[in-house]
């Protein structure tokens, strides 16, 4: 469902995917259920096909007069499943920590460079929002114990 809604401009399949990571997301952000831990990885899989399409779909976005506010929020959502998932289930995320510091950080650098100094002719707030989430993301990885020496390879890409 993800190479669906990835390939095409807005569809179906990207509402359904949206409405699925919200409810992953509220699983993840109240408790982790332990019938989720054994499919944790095949859906943290499609989570992070989706946080390494941000660089490639962020320029696309701000360029083109599209409607692209159903990607931008399966986008954001990826974003905060990852920042519930490292603040509160820290043991099961650290596997997963390089593989969500190296797509944030990707998106992080394409962010600040599409933004730098420029006007949009379309409504750029929401991927903005985005943003500020990576930020947060790496934020809140910083945080953990040894954090940062997660961070620090790509802090020449944050910078």
């Amino acid at each position: 469902m993800v190479q669906n809604a990835a390939s095409s401009v807005e569809s179906t399949h990207e509402h359904m995917l949206h409405l699925l990571l919200k409810t992953f997301h509220h699983n993840i952000k109240s408790y982790l259920p332990l019938s989720l831990l054994g499919v944790l990885p095949e859906w943290l899989e499609q989570v992070f096909i989706i946080l390494e399409s941000g660089p490639q779909i962020l320029p696309q976005a701000i360029t083109s007069a599209g409607d692209t506010s159903t990607r931008q929020a399966i986008y954001k959502r990826s974003l905060q499943i990852c920042i519930s998932l490292v603040s509160r289930h820290m043991r099961t995320a650290q596997k997963y920590i390089p593989r969500i510091c190296l797509a944030t950080a990707q998106f992080a650098h394409t962010g600040v460079t599409c933004f730098a100094g420029q006007t949009h002719s379309v409504d750029v707030t929401h991927w903005e929002r985005s943003l500020a989430l990576s930020m947060q993301l790496l934020e809140t990885v910083t945080t953990v114990e040894n954090g940062y020496e997660w961070i620090r390879p790509h802090a020449d890409d944050i910078m």
